[in-house]
């Protein structure tokens, strides 16, 4: 999946070369936020809202063995196809979907979003919505 030159909205780990300095650095960021993310998470069942190419769910789970699922959700049919193919495993998968109106009738125990809310057009309903989900 090409990396945008003038963004780095959304990371592909397996994109960055070895002398890209400033995705390198983005990219330890991030899974530093997850790896935070990971080990104050709740038992059961996570939600990574905004979830790019998936390697932070991916994280998420890997690192917390009390999550049952992880669920990646993101607007982007590409990054989700790419997430589906890279980082599902059992207990991690990846759906489409708008941070603004999705919804899960199971609830979630812990909910994670880094570098969402700058991105949608109302960020006070994006909070109402994930904090209806949270268990």
């Amino acid at each position: 999946m090409p990396l945008s030159d003038s963004s780095l909205e959304r990371l592909v780990p397996d994109d960055l070369s070895e002398t890209d300095a400033t995705g390198r650095r983005t990219l330890g960021f991030h899974i530093e936020r997850y790896r935070f993310a990971a080990r104050h998470a709740a038992s059961g069942r996570a939600l990574d809202i905004a979830s790019g190419v998936g390697y932070g769910t991916r994280l998420l789970a890997d690192e917390n063995p009390g999550l049952s699922s992880c669920l990646g959700v993101d607007l982007s049919q590409d990054a989700v196809r790419y997430a589906e193919t890279r980082y599902a495993r059992s207990g991690v998968s990846f759906a489409q979907d708008d941070a603004l109106s999705f919804r899960d009738a199971d609830g979630f125990d812990t909910i994670v979003s880094l570098e969402t809310l700058e991105h949608v057009s109302d960020p006070q309903r994006l909070i109402d919505n994930l904090a209806q989900m949270l268990r």
